[in-house]
């Protein structure tokens, strides 16, 4: 399979069908990991991590947001395997199920003014769950809507399901910005767990699409041909360890620079940057809003010039401007033009050319009868070191060069992108060779 070759003839249409279903998947991941990461910023320190000291009770909920990532690679093993052995489309349900009653059992949980240490601890599993299902959504999602997509329009049928994580972001943010407006007690007391509790109707929503789609061309095919391995970890370990690695290395600017703008600048704006909190979730919706827009162009830019070259170039992006947009922020402590100016441009007009073509440059690392398990490890793995970047960015601000230490960061894992974007070009280039020249050999043997 190839999705790098542009083509001026005309393009066929998607099976919107299982692409809206991908995507109400990815909408339903991404609100419900949001709305934490959003609370987290706001009031759950405050509730479950009690200290009096901000930035540690921030600390202690950015730890547990971070917690759900380290479960996401095992997710991504077990979704994996039997997404690769049974069918992308039974796991899906199952994780979507997962996902959503751990989220919702989150808005019924007591705090710790009510049970004491309990409460943190439920909140972990919690986010345990959470992560551990959500390891096998992404990947399952993604290979339904690409697998099913013909080859001149699989970068644009990727970035329809990344179109699932502004969406949810901005679902997400909306609904928070919405409850964080009341006044301070009742939202302390009760309103901020409205938020996981309306992901029971998202959920259901959810399930009703997804049970009418039908699996993956792809998967089929490997299944009559009985072509499935016993144990797709084992087979992805052994066969493609490098790829894995690259995969991740593909995930790192998105993921950091996406939960920095998210998640990290809820509290280093409001804590050391003097900006009002609702200015910052509106703005992060706008901005999120936006690049609902923008990643279907990116895809469609990529379909046209090609991924690999349109994904290079967005990460090298990121990486030029990981220092100018910590030293305008901080240098400009406050200023409502210089943080929409930020947002539109580090996230609505540059990290789509990363984050929306993630789904085609890992499909292609990977042969369909361990596709499932490779990708999600890839996607999952990446997914922890974004999920600990709010808690690693928060502990530089105990330190008085935060500022170069957080544009550091952020340009090193950017720098890493770049380079597994070079390595997938170069892996994709010897494919397309060696495609060439078995057709080639069999012209020859016909003729």
């Amino acid at each position: 399979m190839t999705t790098n070759t542009p083509t001026a003839r005309s393009k066929p249409k998607l099976d919107m069908r299982v692409t809206s279903s991908s995507v109400i998947g990815t909408v339903i991941e991404c609100y419900e990991f949001y709305v934490y990461g959003t609370m987290a910023a706001l009031v759950l320190g405050r509730l479950f991590f009690p200290t009096g000291d901000p930035i540690v009770e921030s600390l202690a909920a950015f730890a547990a947001f971070a917690v759900g990532f380290i479960a996401r690679p095992i997710g991504a093993a077990f979704f994996g395997h039997f997404g690769d052995r049974i069918g992308r489309k039974r796991m899906l349900v199952y994780s979507l199920n997962g996902m959503g009653g751990a989220t919702f059992v989150i808005g019924l949980l007591p705090t710790y003014a009510t049970i004491g240490f309990a409460a943190p601890a439920l909140l972990v599993l919690c986010r345990l769950i959470q992560g551990f299902s959500i390891g096998g959504e992404w990947g399952g999602a993604m290979l339904m809507s690409v697998e099913h997509a013909p080859a001149e329009r699989k970068n644009l049928a990727g970035a329809l399901v990344q179109v699932g994580s502004p969406s949810g972001l901005v679902l997400a943010t909306v609904v928070v910005a919405l409850v964080s407006a009341m006044p301070d007690a009742s939202f302390e007391a009760w309103g901020w767990r409205i938020p996981f509790l309306i992901s029971a109707v998202l959920v259901f929503v959810g399930l009703f699409i997804r049970l009418k789609t039908h699996e993956s061309p792809e998967f089929a095919k490997v299944r009559e041909q009985g072509e499935q391995v016993k144990v797709p970890l084992l087979e992805t370990i052994k066969t493609a360890p490098l790829r894995v690695l690259i995969g991740i290395g593909l995930t790192l600017a998105p993921f950091v620079f996406f939960y920095f703008l998210t998640t990290f600048l809820l509290t280093f704006g409001v804590n050391v940057l003097q900006f009002d909190s609702q200015l910052l979730l509106w703005s992060v919706a706008l901005a999120a809003g936006l690049e609902i827009i923008t990643m279907p162009i990116a895809g469609a830019i990529a379909d046209r010039y090609g991924r690999d070259r349109v994904f290079i170039v967005g990460a090298a992006a990121l990486l030029v401007i990981a220092f100018p947009v910590i030293f305008l922020l901080v240098t400009n402590p406050g200023s409502p033009l210089v943080l929409i100016l930020v947002m539109i441009g580090a996230m609505t007009i540059i990290h789509p050319f990363t984050y929306a073509l993630l789904s085609t440059m890992f499909s292609d690392l990977f042969p369909t009868n361990i596709r499932y398990t490779g990708v999600s490890l890839a996607f999952q793995f990446g997914g922890v070191v974004g999920g600990f970047t709010p808690l690693i960015l928060t502990s530089f601000l105990t330190t008085d060069s935060f500022a170069v230490l957080i544009a550091g960061y952020m340009a090193v894992l950017s720098l890493l992108t770049v380079a597994a974007g070079v390595a997938t070009a170069l892996i994709g280039a010897r494919q397309r060779r060696e495609r060439a020249t078995d057709a080639a050999e069999v012209h020859v043997h016909v003729s």
